[in-house]
């Protein structure tokens, strides 16, 4: 019997935490390397078409795009596969609150332009005007809010990715050294007056 407040606890964290992601915008950023660039940034747009997304941005050295949120995996299996990742970097941005409040004062506006319009259909001729006014006004912010709403919604079903590319081209060359002959004055360090 005392397990059921334990698995209720449980419940509760997992339902919570998944209704909290479900409302979350995710921001990706990763520097790679790669020998080739091209074959990289192509793969990178085929998986992104496929999947639905878009590229915001493209040049030689980065790829800015927009993707599924569920198919953000994807992207980084890819990058694994044909680049080096020097470094990535992710933000996270909580939408649930301004979604809550957005929705309520949508649902305060639809009500109240309901009213409007029985008013309006009972009002004399002097009160149109004003009853019309307060009517456009309303349709203005119930469109400005729906506006709101559309984009924080477009935020969180597409995770953004933007990849910055490094092109290497093998491995780095290094100055050549010669040494001497003469194992002390190779421990003196001379290798600059060595190479002139």
């Amino acid at each position: 019997m005392k397990r059921y407040p334990l698995l209720f606890i449980i419940l509760f964290i997992s339902v919570t935490g998944f209704s909290r992601d479900a409302q979350s915008s995710f921001n990706y950023k990763y520097w790679i390397n790669t020998e080739y660039p091209e074959r990289t940034i192509s793969n990178i747009r085929r998986i992104t078409d496929e999947k639905g997304g878009y590229v915001k941005y493209l040049d030689k050295h980065s790829i800015n795009l927009k993707i599924p949120a569920g198919d953000t995996a994807l992207i980084l299996s890819e990058l694994k596969k044909t680049a080096f990742i020097t470094d990535n970097m992710k933000n996270t941005s909580n939408h649930s609150e301004s979604l809550i409040s957005f929705k309520a004062r949508l649902k305060t506006k639809n009500t109240l332009l309901n009213q409007l319009y029985a008013i309006f259909n009972n009002s004399g001729l002097s009160q149109t005007m004003d009853v019309e006014r307060e009517i456009n006004q309303i349709i203005f912010d119930i469109e400005g809010l729906k506006g709101k709403i559309r984009y924080l919604e477009n935020r969180i079903a597409f995770a953004e990715i933007t990849i910055y590319v490094n092109s290497q081209t093998g491995k780095p060359q290094y100055p050549r050294v010669h040494r001497s002959q003469w194992q002390w004055i190779n421990s003196l360090g001379l290798k600059s007056l060595l190479n002139k």
